[in-house]
């Protein structure tokens, strides 16, 4: 799992962009978003998702996150808190 995005601080009031990508999952993993702890609110969130498969037959699952405008306030009161994503994997029935 790869985590990219802004590695430094960012504007209030700028669109921010961060991709999140899964190798060699199959069947495809289920990507969510977490601010710290919490899972993040689709309020202020817009999540794009794509899968790919490679050469060797194995997926990529690419997840974008993008904060539509962020503020402080969307985040926490915790300004230095971690986004991160998680993969889930769904098993096949």
């Amino acid at each position: 799992m790869v985590l990219t995005g802004v590695e430094h601080h960012v504007v209030q009031g700028t669109k921010v962009l961060l991709q999140c990508i899964v190798y060699g999952a199959r069947p495809a993993a289920k990507v969510t978003w977490y601010n710290g702890t919490e899972e993040m609110r689709e309020d202020f969130v817009s999540t794009n998702s794509a899968v790919k498969e490679n050469h060797d037959n194995r997926l990529a699952i690419i997840n974008q996150l993008i904060f539509l405008l962020i503020k402080r306030s969307d985040l926490n009161e915790k300004p230095d808190a971690k986004r991160r994503c998680s993969r889930v994997r769904i098993q096949p029935c």
